[in-house]
C-alpha cells in the first residue's frame, strides 16, 4: 500500500507514514508485514548490543480500538514473526503488572533483555519487541506516566472520535461533507496522545494503516500535519534511525 508522512504540531521530531490498504481485510496483512520486514532488518543490526552485552531490540507499540483488536493484531503478528518478543498491555491487569509489563518494554530496547521485567512477555525478540494496547491502556502522560519511548506506533485502527462505535465512525467516513468541529477535533486530539504515549518526544514513527473507507477518518485525525508517500524500504529508513539513535547515545 501507499504511505504518508507528517510533521507538526506538539511531535516535530516524529515522521508519520500512512499505510493504505484497499479494503479492511487486508489491514492485519499490511501491519505484520511491516513487524516481519522490520524484525528481519533489525536482527542484524549493530544496534542489537548494548554496551554490557545484553541483546537490544527494536522497540514497536501497535494501538488499537478494543481488547478484541488488540489481540487479532498480536495474533496476526506472531503468525509471521513467531520469535517476536510480545507483550499486552491489558485491562485486567494489576497496576504491578502494568508497571512491570512497561519497564519490561522499555528495558529491551535501552538496557537489553531482563527476563525479570518481562514476564508478561512472549518470544525471545528476533530484532523486535512488540508492546499491543488499546487506547485507555497506553500510559496517561497527563497524569505523569512515562511514554513507552518506542521507535515505531503502528495504530491497525483510526482513533474513535469521542467514543463513537465501529459502526458510527464508519457511517461518518461515507458522508459527503466533512466531520464537525468537534468530532474533527476529538480525533485529532486522540491521534496525538497515541504518539506522545507511544513514542514521547523522542523522534520516531507513527504509522497508520488506513483502509480506503477510513480514509475520511484519518485525514480528520491526522488534521494539521503534511502527508506524503512513504519509501517503499520502510522497514530499513526505521532500522536506520534506530541505528544511529543508539549510537548517539552511547557516544554521549
Amino acid at each position: 500500500g501507499g504511505a504518508g508522512r507528517a510533521r507538526g504540531l506538539a511531535m516535530a521530531d516524529a515522521t508519520h507514514f500512512t499505510c493504505l490498504s484497499a479494503v479492511r481485510g487486508n489491514k492485519l496483512r499490511c501491519l505484520a508485514d511491516i513487524v516481519f520486514q522490520t524484525s528481519r532488518a533489525a536482527s542484524g543490526a549493530s544496534a542489537g548490543t548494548s554496551a554490557d552485552g545484553k541483546r537490544r531490540l527494536l522497540p514497536i507499540v501497535v494501538v488499537a480500538n478494543t481488547r478484541d483488536a488488540v489481540d487479532a493484531a498480536m495474533s496476526a503478528v506472531l503468525a509471521v514473526a513467531p520469535r517476536a518478543r510480545v507483550a499486552r498491555l491489558h485491562s485486567d491487569q494489576s497496576a504491578v503488572d502494568r508497571k512491570a509489563t512497561m519497564e519490561g518494554f522499555r528495558a529491551a530496547s535501552s538496557v537489553g533483555l531482563d527476563e525479570r521485567q518481562c514476564e508478561d512477555a512472549e518470544g525471545d525478540g528476533d530484532g523486535v519487541a512488540v508492546l499491543f494496547a488499546t487506547d485507555a491502556c497506553l500510559p496517561s502522560i497527563a497524569t505523569g506516566e512515562a511514554p513507552l519511548r518506542g521507535v515505531v506506533l503502528i495504530q491497525s485502527e483510526v482513533p474513535r472520535f469521542g467514543g463513537d462505535s465501529d459502526a458510527t465512525a464508519q457511517a461518518l467516513s461515507h458522508q459527503s461533507r466533512g466531520l464537525s468541529g468537534e468530532k474533527a477535533e476529538g480525533a485529532t486530539a486522540a491521534y496525538r496522545r497515541r504518539v506522545r504515549a507511544a513514542l514521547g518526544r523522542d523522534a520516531g514513527f507513527a504509522v497508520s494503516v488506513v483502509s480506503l473507507d477510513e480514509r475520511r477518518l484519518f485525514d480528520a485525525a491526522s488534521r494539521g500535519f503534511e502527508v506524503e508517500e512513504a519509501p517503499f524500504d520502510l522497514h530499513d529508513v526505521v532500522v536506520a534511525r534506530w541505528r544511529g539513535s543508539a549510537r548517539g547515545k552511547e557516544g554521549r
